[in-house]
């Protein structure tokens, strides 16, 4: 199933029309007579895009739009105005009610699909981030979103003609927004890379292939999510409806209206901020869930759960994977001395030289208190050890600094295991703990390589 289409009008042959030229590409249809019974089925049809008719007896067009969007719990789903109006000002009233796009009866078959095809596209952007949002509520770390606005964001031009230029200077005073022109496409996308861009606008087809830099912005990680606006005449149809497929977020028709530019890029960067809000959400309640609030290293629940895939992994393209157990000496004496607050020092700032002493393909978690552990994939016996060195004498070497003028002397002790073929998560970790009981009982500041049985540890150094 493509996905699921609500058609608002009042006259049974338009729906009929549109319904067919939709099931045809297999969208499931439903059919709304009125605004009342729209809204209605909004939340038992749960729809991907609304087609809705503007003039309709009882509640027009418009004013349905902007009850859809007024929902917290179906506001996000797309709305495209079909109408026979098609004056500005009516364009302008129905995208500042939150229409995300007229399309004008007649309608165009390859216009509808591509409208639809893309913002069924984003709806389901929308709904996977909305759905991560519950859970997170339900868990308890969800944070509230504001209401976030269109103003006062950094566009970027690439090669407009001066006419075009001068609409979206215009539209940029209006929204109190910077417009930064340019005609070197590489310049725009380390802009926006450096996230100082919210909003391209290019022309489809101009000096610079506006198609391809679409499809160029939407194929690297760092501009993927950028809203991107091509502008082109109305015989370039085709060019935009091909840009649309490749991503493009919105289009425009020459002569641009000052009034519409304004009126699409505030909403179209509205947009690309509630985006953006889910996604920081997301990442900082994964992060929440996943890390240990002091030191920023994993938490003992994601090491349970990475480990064992890293293992699995390991197993499967015949890799090492090696296990680094690793216990802060006298550790106690710190907090009994100093203060919880020098212990906390000493445990961030241990973090701090895992990090710097692995590498970047290594796993490195606090499992409770002092012990922390680092997996090494691909990594064996050797390299291991090596890692495990280096780990000691960063510790050992340089003192750490608890506030004021103390500093203290520290040393940590480290078991370490290969992972063999026979190997679980559990008989490994228990490897190397017994590897780092041999460590600590034989003096502390070491690494002891445990041997495939655990009753034979090796001493590395000391």
């Amino acid at each position: 199933m493509t996905g699921r289409v609500l058609v608002v009008d009042d006259i049974p042959i338009n729906q009929r029309l549109l319904a067919a030229r939709l099931t045809a590409e297999y969208y499931e249809v439903r059919c709304a007579g009125s605004g009342a019974e729209a809204l209605e089925m909004m939340e038992s049809e749960q729809p991907d895009v609304v087609l809705l008719d503007v003039m309709m007896p009882g509640m027009t067009g418009f004013e349905v739009c902007e009850k859809i969007k007024e929902s917290p719990s179906f506001g996000h789903v797309p709305v495209v105005m079909v109408t026979a109006l098609d004056s500005i000002e009516d364009r302008v009233r129905g995208l500042e009610a939150g229409a995300d796009e007229f399309l004008s009866k007649p309608v165009n078959d390859v216009a509808l699909l591509t409208r639809v095809r893309a913002l069924t596209r984003l709806k389901r952007i929308l709904d996977e981030l909305k759905l991560r949002e519950a859970t997170e509520g339900e868990l308890g770390i969800k944070d509230s979103i504001a209401e976030v606005s269109g103003d006062e964001a950094t566009w970027v031009a690439i090669d407009l003609p001066a006419s075009d230029i001068e609409a979206m200077e215009d539209a940029a005073r209006i929204c109190r927004s910077r417009l930064i022109i340019t005609a070197d496409q590489d310049e725009a996308a380390q802009i926006i890379a450096a996230g100082d861009a919210e909003l391209v606008a290019l022309e489809v087809s101009g000096p610079v292939d506006g198609l391809r830099v679409c499809s160029q912005l939407r194929a690297r990680p760092d501009t993927r999510h950028v809203p991107i606006l091509l502008i082109g005449d109305s015989w370039e149809t085709e060019a935009l409806y091909k840009g649309m497929e490749l991503g493009a977020s919105d289009y425009a028709f020459r002569p641009v209206d000052h009034a519409e530019m304004v009126a699409r890029i505030r909403l179209q960067v509205k947009r690309h901020r509630f985006h953006e809000r889910l996604r920081d959400q997301h990442r900082q309640n994964r992060d929440m869930a996943t890390r240990d609030p002091l030191t920023g290293a994993f938490n003992r629940r994601y090491f349970n759960d990475h480990f064992a895939r890293l293992l699995r992994h390991g197993d499967e393209h015949n890799q090492p994977v090696s296990l680094i157990l690793a216990d802060i000496d006298r550790f106690k004496s710190v907090n009994d001395t100093h203060g919880h607050p020098a212990g906390d020092a000493v445990l961030k700032d241990f973090v701090v030289r895992l990090g710097i002493c692995t590498r970047a393909t290594d796993l490195i978690a606090r499992l409770g208190g002092e012990e922390f552990a680092v997996v090494a994939p691909d990594a064996e016996e050797g390299i291991a050890s090596r890692i495990a060195e280096r780990l000691r004498a960063s510790i050992a070497d340089e003192t750490f600094d608890i506030g004021g003028e103390t500093q203290l002397k520290m040393t940590s002790s480290f078991g370490v295991a290969t992972a063999t073929a026979n190997d679980s998560m559990e008989t490994l970790l228990a490897r190397a703990d017994a590897a780092l009981y041999q460590a600590k009982t034989s003096g502390r500041n070491q690494v002891v390589f445990a041997a495939e049985s655990e009753d034979e540890p090796d001493q590395v150094s000391a």
